[in-house]
């Protein structure tokens, strides 16, 4: 037997159990004598030092703005349609689109007479997709062509006037509803028109930048009219598709028919544009006005919502704030109509000093990277009716501007501009809208609200 290992292990177990012992109870002596046994409190080298964890709710304010325009074209599906909402008004979202030749080489009678023609339309099936309101409501689009060609080496935007309608010439109306199954519309186009096209000359009809000259596409303009109050749709198109097309039956004088075929084939010769028309009395007496009854967001170029923080320069009196986590929620204000959903996800942006969106880390924004990331939130909550982003290191970053930036938020000095809020148009477009709750100071969290949860370090 070896003596000395078999004393040395002996010896150091009746330490070591001695050592735990007296470790649990001097454990159990302070936590006996703790006055606020609740409190977490880290004790430093100096006696009057100490780390304090509080959690505090504060209330956001908001404020409903026009949405900044959107880019509408070079995108894979386009809007059309009239949308009533009761709550906020009209939608009216536009479409422009040119016609191409689907053959460069055509046999086109040497005096065409032209027998029928048709515009047909191809659509989303409303049963697999994400339309937005009633899609069994009749309404009445108008097309007109259009008096400008479109250039796919710009942009266009929602708000765009660099192309018009030439509203004096009715090519083609369609009145009617949507119906589950369907996807492409058979609508009479104007005989005239067609005739036009067809006794444009061989030339033109060989090449289509030169037939784009002549005839540089169609407007789709829905007529909102129409809806009678009643709440319509908005339907997303598929122009791209070689089933959209402008087909012309024609007779040489013999008897015999033809087709001629015009297509979209480039998905990127389109654009939209919307038109919103406010409600008078919810929508227009709360813009740019700051703690309304209620807060509006719509896509399509529609609102927005800029986020005001509470007054943070409290949290830097007697020392600094470390912040451990900083949640924004936003919850919903009920809505009875089930025609419109909530959106899936919104987005939130640092603000510039002319309200559009800031770069992101741009200056005084730097931490605003939370929102790019799934994991930080903006999604729908249905069990909590809301949206909440964690915007940690955002929170951090004001506060620290306010400790290093003189006079930072006060007059004369740099500005925090807040924060906005809106409904992401994703691809294809969402016409989708949401009304916020308002601020409530006296119950914060039943409103708008920010929870901090962050850790007190006082100055010595």
């Amino acid at each position: 037997m070896n003596f000395t290992k078999a004393c040395w292990k002996t010896t150091f177990w009746r330490i070591a159990d001695n050592i735990i012992k007296g470790a649990a109870l001097a454990a159990l002596i302070f936590l006996t004598a703790c006055d606020k046994p609740k409190d977490f409190t880290l004790k430093t080298t100096s006696p009057a030092g100490h780390f304090n964890v509080k959690d505090t709710i504060l209330p956001v304010f908001l404020e409903t703005e026009i949405l900044d325009s959107l880019r509408t074209n070079n995108l894979s599906a386009d809007i059309a349609g009239s949308l009533y909402d009761p709550e906020l008004g009209i939608t009216d979202a536009q479409v422009f689109f040119n016609i191409q030749l689907q053959n460069l080489v055509l046999n086109v009678p040497v005096t065409p007479r032209v027998d029928s023609a048709f515009l047909y339309l191809t659509y989303a099936d409303p049963a697999n997709t994400t339309q937005v309101g009633d899609l069994s409501v009749k309404q009445s689009w108008n097309f007109y062509p259009l008096q400008g060609v479109i250039d796919n080496s710009i942009p266009y935007y929602s708000n765009t006037t660099q192309i018009q309608p030439n509203k004096n010439i009715l090519l083609a109306n369609y009145t009617g509803s949507f119906r589950v199954g369907d996807s492409t519309l058979k609508i009479p186009f104007s005989k005239s028109y067609a005739a036009r096209m067809l006794n444009s000359g061989q030339t033109a009809l060989s090449d289509n930048i030169t037939f784009q000259d002549s005839f540089p596409g169609i407007a789709l303009i829905p007529d909102h009219t129409a809806l009678n109050g009643n709440i319509g749709a908005l339907i997303n198109l598929n122009l791209s598709d070689l089933r959209t097309r402008v087909v012309v039956f024609y007779t040489d004088g013999s008897g015999a028919k033809d087709t001629f075929t015009c297509n979209v084939s480039d998905a990127a010769m389109r654009i939209g544009a919307y038109k919103h028309i406010y409600d008078t009395k919810n929508v227009i007496p709360i813009l740019n006005k700051i703690n309304q009854s209620k807060a509006y967001l719509q896509a399509l170029a529609g609102l927005k919502v800029k986020v005001t923080l509470p007054n943070l320069d409290s949290f830097m009196v007697n020392g600094t704030t470390s912040i451990n986590q900083a949640e924004l929620v936003f919850p919903e204000y009920a809505t009875p109509i089930s025609f419109f959903p909530e959106p899936t996800q919104l987005l939130l942006y640092p603000r510039s000093i002319d309200g559009t969106n800031e770069t992101l880390n741009a200056n005084y924004n730097q931490g605003f990277i939370d929102q790019t990331f799934p994991e930080y939130g903006g999604l729908w909550r249905p069990t909590e009716k809301s949206y909440a982003f964690v915007m940690t290191r955002h929170i951090q970053n004001v506060l620290d501007r306010y400790r290093i930036t003189p006079n930072y938020n006060q007059p004369g000095g740099l500005r925090y501009e807040g924060m906005n809020l809106y409904i992401p148009s994703d691809n294809p477009l969402s016409g989708r809208r949401l009304i916020l709750k308002p601020t409530n100071l006296k119950d914060p969290k039943s409103g708008p609200y920010m929870h901090l949860i962050y850790t007190k370090i006082p100055q010595h």
